[in-house]
């Protein structure tokens, strides 16, 4: 079994590798001002390019262009980004790198901007890690200032939120109210809406790109039942012996809560799946000894296994995607025991099952996120933790079949 889970995951992630270089839909605009209408390769854009990766068909050869060459370039209903030169403020937001000065300092780059809202007051984002700045352009394109910096002192941090008053000066519009701006916070969800109101007051034709680019890009909650085919082995061994029981194939259900995030192409979830397993055995040791004695013995455990966990999703098309779970697995022990069944016992065993918690690993596939099948494998898990001298290996793989309710 294990060698079988070896080379599924081998072939499972030799063409998870093929996924991740997906290519959709879209186009970008050269130095010569054409408009190239192509296939751009979806990087996951948490953060900005510095190039992109195309393809003038599907099955056509990989290009790269760069900075340099692209003016703007989308992704439809993704994203979209234009090329500036603007004066950029890098001052670090780290606590203990944040400088004494109020005063920013700029220099001069050529940056691909993330477009949020296009119209006669324009937004755009700029992230990289540890670096989030926004830009707005109503004649000239600007950064909206916004620095954290330290007190002398170092026990107190401050704000340099000029960026309110750069939209008091240049957003002044009756839907604008001063005591609004005052409170307005440096995130994109309050300042697209803030740049929304501007263009509706002066009634002027807008873009608002974050809702016009929607594809796998909102916040999701999946709810779903599941059956498992369980395949279960159990061992046991003190100081004198080492005993296996029987292997098991068992039955299961349970259900599944996914929250799949809404970014980096809602190829992150998290998920909770509790689910019930039952594992009956027997050990036999019938063979002639000494004392002639019987050894047989039995196990009856069950569990709710509760797997808290990530899903990382890599998508063939819309339709269609691999996944690949990792899981911390609490679980609730049910009545359980270990006996010895045998009048004559040489070596008795009568154990409540105590268990620990491990962990899961598992790889799947999800049709028209409805339908699922996973390969999952469990860390052994020992079911006399009460037991100093004693140790068990409980092991599990599990085929699950999934289906969303909702």
């Amino acid at each position: 079994m294990k060698k079988i889970i070896f080379i599924t995951l081998i072939n499972f992630y030799s063409i998870s590798f093929y996924c991740q270089n997906s290519f959709e839909k879209g186009y970008f605009i050269n130095n010569s001002d054409e408009r190239i209408e192509c296939y751009i390769k979806h990087l996951d854009l948490l953060y900005n390019p510095d190039n992109i990766i195309y393809k003038l068909s599907l099955n056509g050869k990989k290009n790269t262009a760069t900075i340099e060459n692209v003016k703007e370039f989308e992704i439809y209903k993704i994203s979209k980004y234009e090329r500036h030169t603007v004066k950029i403020d890098r001052s670090s937001e780290n606590y203990k790198e944040l400088s004494l000065n109020k005063k920013v300092k700029f220099t001069d780059e050529q940056l691909f901007l993330k477009v949020l809202i296009k119209g006669k007051a324009s937004l755009y984002k700029y992230a990289e890690p540890g670096l989030l700045r926004f830009f707005y352009k109503t004649e000239n394109i600007e950064q909206l200032v916004f620095k954290s910096y330290s007190s002398a002192d170092r026990f107190t941090i401050k704000k340099n939120e000029r960026f309110k008053q750069q939209i008091l000066n240049n957003l002044k519009c009756s839907d604008i109210k001063k005591n609004r701006v005052i409170k307005l916070e440096y995130k994109s969800s309050k300042l697209i809406k803030l740049f929304e109101d501007y263009n509706n007051c002066e009634n002027a034709t807008f873009v608002n790109y974050t809702k016009e680019n929607t594809k796998k890009s909102k916040a999701q909650f999946n709810l779903g039942i599941n059956a498992n085919a369980n395949f279960f082995g159990f061992s046991i061994s003190q100081p004198r012996f080492n005993e296996s029981f029987d292997n098991k194939i068992a039955l299961g259900f349970g259900v599944e809560a996914e929250y799949v995030m809404g970014f980096n192409n809602n190829k992150w979830a998290i998920v909770v799946n509790p689910s019930y397993l039952s594992y009956s055995s027997m050990y036999n040791d019938l063979t002639e000894r000494i004392t002639e004695a019987d050894n047989s013995a039995t196990i009856n455990y069950s569990a709710i296994d509760i797997p808290i966990g990530l899903r990382y999703y890599m998508y063939l098309n819309d339709k269609s995607k691999f996944f690949v779970n990792s899981f911390y697995v609490p679980n609730f022990t049910m009545e359980s025991e270990i006996r010895s069944i045998a009048a004559i016992v040489n070596r008795p065993l009568n154990f409540d099952i105590k268990t620990n918690i491990n962990y899961a690993f598992g790889v799947g596939y999800k049709y028209n996120n409805k339908l699922s099948v996973e390969l999952r494998y469990y860390s052994a898990r020992d079911l006399t933790t009460n037991f100093v001298t004693i140790e068990s290996s409980f092991n599990a793989t599990s085929i699950i079949l999934s289906y969303n309710i909702f």
